[in-house]
């Protein structure tokens, strides 16, 4: 723990009982506000990258049809959507991890002893935070392997697919 945590947890034990319930119920709600802004702003950005990223490809694609084969507009298609496909089921790993979390933690804030002490509160929530620090360490380690595979699919269905535009040109 934490030395700024640890002198937080000193300053809460001269405050009265009904004076930290009072505390307690204000981290409660400064967490609660926490949560929700960091899900919108995650649900904002994953939106911001599959729509950009993806329909851009598409939008390409649907201007250029006629340039790849048969051949090149099926290969095209399957990189596409594999990378599409590990993208979005990484997004689900991603989303249910964090909704995980985000239960865990909105569970402490309804619970009533946790609410009847500050000092009950930060340690319960400092648990869950140990927890999800720890699963941080393996998703940053899946992220990068399913990052990898996402987009070197799409390189190489976009590569497909400007590779037949740059030859129908000529």
């Amino acid at each position: 723990m934490n030395n700024a945590l640890q002198s937080l947890r000193e300053f809460i034990q001269q405050i009265p009982v009904e004076e930290r319930k009072r505390v307690a119920i204000a981290i409660s709600d400064a967490q609660v506000k926490l949560i929700s802004t960091i899900y919108d702003k995650a649900t904002s950005y994953t939106n911001v990258i599959i729509v950009a990223g993806y329909a851009g490809f598409f939008a390409l694609w649907s201007n250029a049809r006629q340039f790849p084969t048969p051949f090149q507009a099926k290969s095209a298609a399957v990189f596409m959507g594999v990378s599409i496909c590990v993208f979005v089921l990484f997004e689900i790993y991603k989303m249910t991890l964090t909704g995980y979390h985000l239960s865990m933690k909105a569970k402490i804030l309804q619970e009533q002893d946790t609410l009847a002490s500050p000092i009950i509160l930060l340690d319960r929530l400092d648990e869950i935070d140990q927890q999800m620090r720890r699963y941080n360490i393996s998703f940053i380690k899946a992220w990068l392997i399913w990052l990898f595979i996402a987009i070197i699919t799409a390189l190489a269905g976009s590569a497909i697919l400007l590779g037949s535009l740059a030859r129908g040109l000529f």
